[in-house]
């Protein structure tokens, strides 16, 4: 579920919560597409931001909510 994340010392709560909100959206980006894929967005700083689409609130839980697309995968009984 990613790397735990706990407060250096001497960090403020501000910077706490900015490192929580990155960690939180990569794992966000690798929960839509692959770990992988999110590893090289993350290295190439283009995660994208885990706030959805500039829309009005109801799209972007729409948005959120939307189910992720299944891969065809061989049936198990023919």
């Amino acid at each position: 579920f990613g790397k735990p994340v706990t407060a250096q010392p001497g960090e403020n709560a501000l910077d706490l919560n900015t490192r929580m909100r990155g960690a939180l959206v990569r794992l966000l980006d690798e929960d839509r597409t692959t770990w992988w894929d999110a590893i090289r967005r993350d290295a190439r700083d283009e995660t994208p931001d885990g706030a959805g689409p500039d829309a009005a609130p109801w799209r972007r839980v729409w948005e959120a909510s939307r189910p992720i697309p299944r891969t065809d995968r061989p049936k198990a009984w023919r």
